[in-house]
């Protein structure tokens, strides 16, 4: 799951080291107008998982996946299906991946979404959320394992669920510091960094 995830991350690495994403991202987490890091931020990820092959919607992203077409399905900032997977004979198929981006300090927003992206059945999960100063980042993973624990539907599930922390503090470094990766760990119950 560590490998998958940290592949993931570095897809999305390099998706938010290109001139369109690292500035405007840089400026607003500096300004801290999290309207705009959000925006930036969900088209990086939509970047990211047409990367993989994926078909991404989320706001300003319609997707034509299902037989009814929206920018974001099931109140989710971004779903992606993969190109590859059969639909039904109707159209409809699952999500392979789910993604949150919450710009909320507050921990129980974050942990909602969380909870939002552990309930729908996919092979990939990711939360994305901000803080100010990094060195709150290790208490706010550790304040979500609960949600994973209460949550984790099979204790045989393999699939990557990924945090990823966007900090103020470390914001000149960009994207080196900027983001804060962490992986769920299966075996050890626990939020680990991916770097």
């Amino acid at each position: 799951m560590e490998v998958e995830a940290k592949e993931w991350y570095y897809a999305l690495r390099k998706v938010i080291c290109q001139d369109n994403f690292a500035e405007p991202l840089r400026e607003a987490a500096l300004a801290h107008h999290l309207g705009q890091w959000t925006r930036v931020l969900t088209r990086a990820v939509v970047e990211t998982c047409r990367s993989y092959g994926w078909m991404a919607s989320a706001k300003e992203h319609e997707a034509e996946v299902l037989p009814v077409r929206r920018q974001e399905y099931l109140g989710l900032d971004v779903i992606a299906f993969d190109k590859e997977s059969p639909r039904s004979a109707s159209g409809w198929r699952l999500p392979v991946a789910v993604f949150e981006l919450e710009n909320r300090e507050d921990e129980d927003f974050i942990a909602y979404s969380l909870w939002k992206v552990m309930a729908i059945r996919c092979a990939w999960r990711g939360v994305f959320c901000y803080r100010r100063q990094s060195g709150k980042v290790p208490a706010l993973a550790a304040s979500l394992v609960p949600v994973v624990n209460a949550l984790e539907v099979s204790r045989n599930e393999e699939n990557p669920l990924l945090l990823v922390v966007g900090t103020r503090s470390k914001a000149g470094m960009f994207p080196d510091g900027f983001f804060q990766p962490y992986y769920w760990d299966k075996e050890w119950r626990r939020f680990r960094s991916l770097l």
